[in-house]
């Protein structure tokens, strides 16, 4: 990350970040709301799964509006973290019932 931050152009960054969140994905609460205290277990596990599936989609519209190499082998390296973190997610989730 810090490699990318000294390297990166910010402003790009937070173009496309901006388009993506206008037209593609969900709503994100913001400060001072707590959605989850009206939500059951099974509830909670979907958004949260919603959640990481956006940020996912975040980084791989990132990936395809990339001209730079070494940008895109860096969204290449979270988007593998992010497979694996998916999962564990799922099943920490799934595990949460069994409690």
């Amino acid at each position: 990350m810090k490699k990318f931050e000294d390297s990166g152009n910010n402003s790009a960054l937070n173009t496309y970040s901006r388009h993506y969140y206008e037209k593609l994905a969900i709503s994100i609460h913001t400060e001072g709301e707590h959605p989850f205290e009206k939500m059951d277990t099974d509830e909670i596990a979907i958004v949260t799964l919603e959640y990481h599936k956006n940020i996912v989609g975040l980084f791989e519209y990132l990936q395809k509006c990339s001209c730079a190499p070494s940008v895109t082998e860096f969204l290449n390296d979270i988007l593998s973290v992010q497979e694996v973190e998916g999962r564990l997610l799922a099943r920490n989730m799934k595990q949460i019932d069994d409690l």
